[in-house]
């Protein structure tokens, strides 16, 4: 496992650069979204929820899951010493998008008062639609920025370029909002931002985007055999995410939209570690392979599981405890009714957080087929589960968040089973263990503590408090957490020895402190 050190080394300073700019991210956006929904209706904050899947919606039609097929291809050549192949790949990918994103733009603008009618019944909002397209039309092309610096390796100018455009479009949206524009300064901020960013870059890879007018010889069938299972089960994926809040919209009204999406953004926060991991794997996943063969992808996936549960669950089952107080200080009162639901939401991305390796697992063996096929019985189950809670038992927002929770963990199970067909992989299974028994004596830990704070008197009022103690049962939870999971051996020489290498020479203390108190042992 030692031979792979210095490659996972690469893995976790470049995913906790993006969990660092991730976690900046969801504070600045955190900050904007309470904003938002002081100014915003709960109606209000319902039709910021459509205008966003307008936006997600392009991002994924317009972009031909290439922001998965451009790190992989680009890793790959650049692992070959193949430079100018990548190039290709860059200038070839832009052509396609381009030329897809401006038609489909066209398309839904021509189209915003269908649009508007449609989702809200009105053709009060046709402006806000064309906003959007506007803004989804720069947006699908930040993906594909993105994925060129993913490809590079450029992790330090992705991270950065991702904090740019959020604090741009965070700091106009506020400022608009301020100044009485609702929704439509939202929508502008989307634009500046998107818009910046892409600039921005554009310029951080221009050595290899300057010629995208001039003619590749790139082959588009090898882009697009890869890309194009993927880009139907990604179509099919924002299904899944999104089939619950398109059967909320009709059946329970825009209201409870809002507060439904509110919570789905509220629960994505322990997603940051995944993401991240995701992010920064691929291409590093596409060069082991090359370089190692399967023995590289094995122990890649181990770790990885290793890590995104380590620091995944007690970020999942810590929100999932404080779901009341979070609701009410970040989202106001009104916000209060849907505890727990966000409890079951947090729950849901359980499954995400332990498959984190599992979908660039399959892009790296091109074995894309049982990947879309995992994905679509999993949407289907959604789709199912959802309606049947809407329509017959009538749970509202609670079942659509148990329609979720199931339909994940369908969808963990399955691609799992799928990927063992074809690589004998496994998870850190004793981790699973000791991060689940000590992410339990957190949770319990922070009820005792709120207890005490009430002075062991039990009440409504379980687990609210007000916004400045917030830090410190985050503080006390983690500590628990990191002391249970010492106590229980959950470190090992290895891990040691990998944060040692990724942990610059003026924190080596911080090294030597660790491997003394674990007491490590090499598993």
């Amino acid at each position: 496992m030692s031979d792979n050190l210095d490659s996972m080394t690469k893995v976790a300073r470049g995913a906790t650069l993006l969990f660092v700019q991730g976690f900046l991210s969801f504070i600045i956006g955190l900050v904007y979204f309470m904003i938002m929904a002081r100014f915003f209706t709960l109606g209000e904050m319902g039709i910021f929820i459509v205008l966003s899947f307008i936006l997600n919606l392009a991002q994924v039609v317009t972009t031909f899951a290439f922001s998965s097929a451009v790190p992989k291809f680009i890793a790959q050549h650049i692992a070959e010493r193949q430079e100018d192949k990548a190039k290709e790949v860059i200038i070839r990918v832009l052509q396609v998008f381009f030329t897809a994103a401006i038609l489909f733009s066209i398309l839904l603008f021509v189209l915003a008062d269908l649009l508007s009618f449609l989702f809200l019944g009105n053709y009060s909002w046709i402006f806000h639609f064309q906003l959007a397209v506007i803004a989804s039309f720069f947006a699908a092309l930040y993906i594909i920025v993105l994925s060129v610096l993913q490809g590079l390796q450029r992790i330090g100018k992705m991270a950065a370029l991702s904090l740019i455009f959020v604090v741009s479009q965070a700091s106009l949206g506020i400022f608009l909002l301020s100044l009485g524009f609702g929704l439509l300064g939202v929508l502008y901020g989307w634009i500046f931002g998107y818009a910046f960013a892409c600039i921005l870059g554009l310029l951080f890879s221009f050595k290899y985007v300057k010629g995208w007018k001039t003619r590749s010889a790139y082959p588009l069938k090898s882009l697009f055999d890869f890309a194009l299972p993927l880009y139907f089960s990604g179509l099919l994926a924002f299904v899944l995410s999104w089939v619950d809040q398109i059967f909320v919209l009709p059946y329970q009204g825009v209201a409870d939209l809002g507060i439904y999406g509110f919570m789905i953004r509220a629960s994505g926060v322990p997603m940051l570690i995944t993401t991240s991991v995701f992010t920064v794997l691929l291409p590093q996943l596409s060069q082991l392979y090359v370089i190692q063969g399967e023995k590289g992808l094995k122990e890649a996936f181990f770790l990885s599981s290793r890590y995104a549960i380590l620091v995944g669950f007690p970020l999942t089952i810590g929100l999932a405890v404080l779901a009341r107080p979070s609701l009410i200080l970040f989202g106001g009162e009104q916000y209060a009714v849907a505890t727990f639901p966000l409890i079951i939401l947090c729950l849901a991305t359980l499954p995400s957080i332990l498959g984190v390796a599992i979908g660039p697992t399959f892009m790296v063996l091109n074995r894309t087929k049982p990947y879309s096929l995992s994905i679509v019985v999993s949407i289907i189950c959604n789709s199912v589960l959802c309606y049947f809670m809407l329509t017959y038992l009538d749970l509202g927002i609670l079942g659509a968040s148990l329609a979720r929770l199931i339909s994940q963990c369908v969808n963990l199970v399955l691609g799992f089973l799928l990927l063992r067909k074809i690589v004998n992989l496994k998870f850190d299974y004793r981790m699973f263990l000791k991060a689940g028994v000590s992410t339990g004596i957190m949770a319990i830990a922070l009820i005792i503590l709120d207890l005490a704070r009430e002075g062991f008197k039990f009440s409504s009022q379980l687990l609210v408090f007000r916004l400045h103690l917030l830090p410190v049962y985050v503080f006390f939870g983690g500590f628990v957490y990191v002391v249970s999971i010492i106590l229980f051996r959950g470190i090992t020489k290895f891990d040691i020895e990998l944060l040692g290498r990724y942990l610059p020479q003026s924190l080596r203390s911080i090294v030597n402190w660790l491997s003394r108190v674990a007491r490590a042992e090499n598993e």
